[in-house]
């Protein structure tokens, strides 16, 4: 047994010149140590992935907000761009009505205006006509009184 170590599962005692009680010193593997090391660093490690986390979780919610609101409010132009066409046919359709109905009022009113200048021109003659003949006529009475013995 002198040429055989002994495998205990209890680390191997290590005398140590710095330790200042005389018991002697545990050794542990480098796994050991690396283990624990990331037991008590993980926590701190995965802090600010939590911390992401949480973030980005409020701002996926953020923009699901933001998505709907997008799409309520192309929804609501959408809707406005469609009354605006509609508006804008019905504009259309009326001022070529207008057009149509001044153009044919002012045609109504033009031969309203010649007939009105006709009948003028008629009743302007007729009156010409009218004292000329009693023009006529005066004199024929103002000769034949004139010329005429009693």
């Amino acid at each position: 047994m002198d040429g055989h170590v002994q495998q205990t599962s209890s680390p191997p005692l290590v005398d140590s010149h710095h330790n200042k009680s005389n018991v002697p010193r545990r050794t542990y593997p480098a796994i050991i140590h690396a283990a624990v090391a990331c037991a008590l660093i993980s926590p701190i490690a995965f802090l600010p992935y939590f911390a992401a986390r949480r973030h980005i979780t409020a701002l996926q919610k953020s923009a699901k907000v933001l998505t709907k609101e997008t799409q309520r409010l192309r929804d609501e132009l959408d809707v406005a761009t469609s009354i605006q066409r509609s508006m804008t046919s019905e504009l259309r359709d009326l001022r070529g009505e207008m057009a149509h109905n001044t153009s044919k009022l002012s045609n109504e009113t033009c031969k309203k205006l010649n007939h009105q200048e006709a009948e003028r021109l008629a009743s302007y003659e007729a009156i010409q006509t009218n004292l000329r003949e009693l023009l006529e006529d005066s004199q024929c009475s103002r000769y034949i009184l004139t010329h005429s013995v009693f």
